[in-house]
């Protein structure tokens, strides 16, 4: 794939998620957090921000599906359940 513009740098997302890891660092300390991915593309954002991550951390991910072929048909189908059970998570 032939990428012909860049409209976010490296930079600004690296600096971005490590303002987000200082957030959850200071918004969940002493506290459990789970972070639920979509797959695929949030795999390589989840994994750096957990290298930041200074709390009690579980992660997991699921995988959606929207498209045909090209074209979306408007319908989300999960092709990957969690793994974890969200249900009886505390805020």
């Amino acid at each position: 794939m032939k990428i012909s513009k860049t409209l976010i740098t490296e930079d600004e997302i690296e600096n971005k998620i490590s303002e987000i890891a200082s957030q959850i660092n200071k918004k969940y300390k002493g506290k459990e957090l789970v972070v639920i991915g979509i797959l695929k593309g949030a795999f390589i954002v989840i994994s750096d921000l957990a290298k930041q991550l200074q709390v009690d951390v579980t992660f997991d991910l699921i995988s959606i599906k929207s498209y045909y072929v090209s074209e979306s048909r408007g319908n989300i189908k999960i092709v990957k359940e969690l793994e974890l059970s969200i249900i009886n998570i505390r805020r």
